[in-house]
C-alpha cells in the first residue's frame, strides 16, 4: 500500500443496518448514512464499494477542510476507466476527475469518433484523459505530453500499467512555437490549480527548466503515420499550433481542443483547419471537435 494512502475504516452494512443500529454509527447520525447510502447508490457503476466510502470519506475530509497536500486518495474504477486511479488531496485533481469520469466532457468525441487506434494527448495532466480514451479505445496506441513536474509524476503513475504494456508514451515537455527551454508555472492567485499550467520562456539560470517543442516535433516523436485524435488543453498555449508550417494538419483526422480565452479567434483556428478539410462540431461546449469530413 501506498505510504501516502489514507486509510478509513469501512463500515459493515449487516452492522448499519442490523438490530443495534440504533440512529448513529462512530459518531455519524442517520440522516447522514442515508446521504451515504445515496453516495453509494449513484457511484455504484463507477467504483468498487471500498473505493465509494473511501471517496465518500475524502468528501467528508473535503468539507470541514481536513484535506493532506502530501497524501493521496486510490480509486479502483469500474467505469468509464478501469482500474486504480491515484489523485492528490488538494488542488484540482479531484475537479478534474469530476469532468473526465462523472460528467464524461469527451463522451461527444467518442460517440463521434467510432474507430481510433493513434491518439496524441497534448496536455495530459495527471493522466485521466489518457485513461479513459484507452478504455474507449482499446486498441490504441497513446502519445502523452504534460510540462509540469508534479502533474508528470502523478501521470506516470497512472499511465504505468499502460507504458508497460507498450500502449502509452509519455514525455515531459511543453508546445510551443520553437524549440526552447521553458518555465512552466501555475498562476500566483490559483497554486493549488494543478489543471491551469502556463508555461513561458526561461530566463538565463531559471531552474526547473521543461523543453518546449512545437506540433510537427511532437508528432514525429509519436513514431505514428497519421493521428486519429489530436487532444489538446494547454491552457492557452493552443495558440502556438499555427504559427508555424500547418501541413502537420495533413496527418491528423480529428482534433478535440479546449480554447482559454480568445484563443480560438487569436489562432484563426475555424479558418485554417477549414482549409484542410476538417468540419467543426460546435455541439460539446468543453471541447471543440474538428473532424475531417466524409
Amino acid at each position: 500500500m501506498d505510504s501516502r494512502h489514507v486509510p478509513i475504516k469501512e463500515p459493515s452494512f449487516a452492522t448499519m443496518n442490523g438490530p443495534k443500529f440504533n440512529g448513529t454509527y462512530n459518531g455519524f447520525k442517520t440522516a447522514e448514512w442515508l446521504l451515504t447510502v445515496g453516495f453509494v447508490t449513484s457511484n455504484l457503476k463507477r467504483m468498487t464499494l471500498a473505493s465509494i466510502l473511501r471517496f465518500r470519506n475524502y468528501k467528508l475530509r473535503q468539507a470541514s477542510k481536513h484535506l493532506s497536500s502530501t497524501k493521496l486518495l486510490r480509486l479502483n474504477l469500474k467505469s468509464p476507466i478501469r482500474g486504480n486511479v491515484w489523485l492528490r488531496e488538494t488542488g484540482s485533481d479531484e475537479s478534474t476527475f469530476s469532468e473526465i469520469c462523472e460528467s464524461e466532457v469527451y463522451l461527444p468525441v467518442v460517440k463521434r469518433i467510432r474507430e481510433c487506434n493513434t491518439i496524441l494527448d497534448i496536455g495530459g495532466n495527471v493522466g485521466l484523459a489518457t485513461r479513459y480514451f484507452a478504455s474507449r479505445y482499446p486498441n490504441s496506441r497513446i502519445f502523452t505530453v504534460e510540462p509540469d513536474n508534479n502533474n508528470f509524476a502523478m501521470l506516470a503513475r497512472n499511465t504505468n500499467h499502460l507504458v508497460s504494456e507498450g500502449r502509452c508514451q509519455i514525455l515531459q515537455a511543453a508546445l510551443w512555437s520553437v524549440e526552447a527551454e521553458l518555465i512552466a508555472s501555475t498562476p500566483d492567485d490559483r497554486k493549488d490549480a494543478f489543471d491551469c499550467i502556463s508555461v513561458r520562456d526561461a530566463g538565463p539560470g531559471e531552474v526547473g527548466v521543461v523543453n518546449g517543442v512545437t506540433i510537427q516535433t511532437l508528432i514525429e516523436m509519436t513514431g505514428f503515420n497519421r493521428i486519429d485524435l489530436l487532444k489538446i488543453d494547454v491552457e492557452g498555449a493552443e495558440v502556438v499550433l499555427f504559427q508555424n508550417d500547418t501541413n502537420w494538419l495533413n496527418q491528423v483526422r480529428n482534433i478535440a481542443i479546449e480554447f482559454h480565452g480568445t484563443s480560438r479567434e487569436d489562432m484563426d483556428f475555424d479558418r485554417i483547419v477549414r482549409s484542410y478539410g476538417f468540419e467543426i462540431d460546435e455541439g460539446n461546449s468543453h471541447t471543440i471537435l474538428a473532424h475531417r469530413a466524409p
